[in-house]
């Protein structure tokens, strides 16, 4: 597998906190598409381009109402309609999509949130086995390569 030949969705509000990731990424030459909202994941999600990885903050806000085939996977999840749990409601659409790609959460919250985003996550995927928590903003510079490799299960990307 090549970095060039990836094409990434990077999904999250606050843009200082994947800066780091992003470019990163894009010296490797892998093409990141952003969204800095639900909306705007959804509308990129279902265009039907495909993504090798798509990263999605447990907190996307939203700033319109979510389209109906999202709010009803909210609501199936138990989710408040005004909480910003957006990122957990897209996985479970990715999920039962035709447009399956991996994923993984990620969040920028404290420690007791950490476990309570992770609860919620298990919502979305019961084995957990494609949450990351980040708690350092140091962990999206060289270690998002890391991060990449792990969710997408390969050991060596050149």
């Amino acid at each position: 597998m090549r970095w060039a030949d990836m094409r990434i969705m990077w999904s999250d509000d606050t843009p200082i906190e994947t800066e780091a990731g992003v470019a990163v990424l894009r010296k490797l030459g892998v093409d990141v598409e952003r969204a800095k909202t639900a909306e705007g994941a959804y509308s990129l999600l279902a265009t039907g381009r495909l993504f090798d990885l798509v990263i999605l903050d447990v907190r996307l806000p939203s700033q319109a109402a979510l389209p109906a085939e999202l709010a009803a996977i909210k609501a199936s999840c138990g989710i408040s309609a005004d909480s910003e749990l957006n990122g957990l409601v897209i996985a479970r659409w990715l999920q039962t999509s035709p447009r399956l790609a991996p994923y993984i959460f990620y969040t920028m919250v404290g420690e007791s949130r950490h476990r309570y985003s992770r609860k919620l996550a298990n919502l979305v995927d019961p084995e957990g086995s494609r949450f990351f928590g980040k708690q350092e903003r140091a962990y999206w510079g060289e270690g998002v390569k890391t991060l990449v490799k792990q969710a997408l299960g390969v050991k060596d990307v050149h």
